[in-house]
């Protein structure tokens, strides 16, 4: 049997969604064999100590902290030592990865798990943007296929400790979402959701 892209078409027109999001899973699936390395550990020893809102915060340096880093050649030369101080208050990615750690203290594949579910979310928001944007459902199928395939969110997806990528991501494309909707379709709701 042939496909015609007639076929493509007619298959993402009925699901528009499920296709990519199957694919982008079934490729991060191998993550959940990860278990805890790296960041994650150290996270799992703070969500016991730290209060949710600040469990991914990271704390202002000091003068000779920031000297080393500027030393060891990751800041710009230019960079003020008074004015740096990466502090990011992430509320809605601290709550998800206390809750994983306070909840499930040994299932490592749950954590991941709970990120492949974060990263399938993402794919369907984003070709739910692509499939409204993109006239012909032929582009809209082959540029959320491509996100969906991209490596460099593996790497994303099997760190727990970069999970706020995923959850800033599905938001902001959410959002884009939303407005574009209020925007081009009058879509009331749109101006309080973007």
């Amino acid at each position: 049997m042939k496909l015609t892209p007639a076929d493509i078409r007619e298959v993402f027109d009925r699901h528009p969604v499920a296709m990519p999001v199957v694919l982008g899973v079934l490729l991060t699936l191998p993550s959940l064999l990860l278990g805890l390395y790296g960041d994650s550990l150290m996270l799992r020893t703070m969500s016991s100590s730290q209060p949710w809102w600040a469990l991914l915060e990271k704390p202002a340096q000091t003068p000779e902290a920031i000297e080393r880093i500027l030393e060891f050649g990751a800041l710009p030369w230019w960079a003020s030592q008074e004015a740096f101080s990466p502090s990011h208050l992430r509320p809605v990615a601290s709550l998800v990865t206390w809750v994983d750690f306070r909840l499930l203290p040994q299932s490592s594949w749950l954590f991941h798990l709970h990120s492949v579910l974060w990263y399938a979310a993402l794919i369907a928001v984003v070709a739910v943007f692509l499939r409204k944007f993109l006239a012909d459902s032929r582009w809209a199928l082959l540029a959320v296929v491509l996100f969906a395939v991209d490596d460099s969110h593996g790497l994303i997806v099997g760190h727990l400790a970069l999970r706020p990528v995923l959850v800033s991501s599905l938001f902001s494309m959410a959002a884009l979402l939303a407005h574009a909707r209020w925007t081009r379709d009058g879509w009331r709701p749109g101006i309080v959701l973007a």
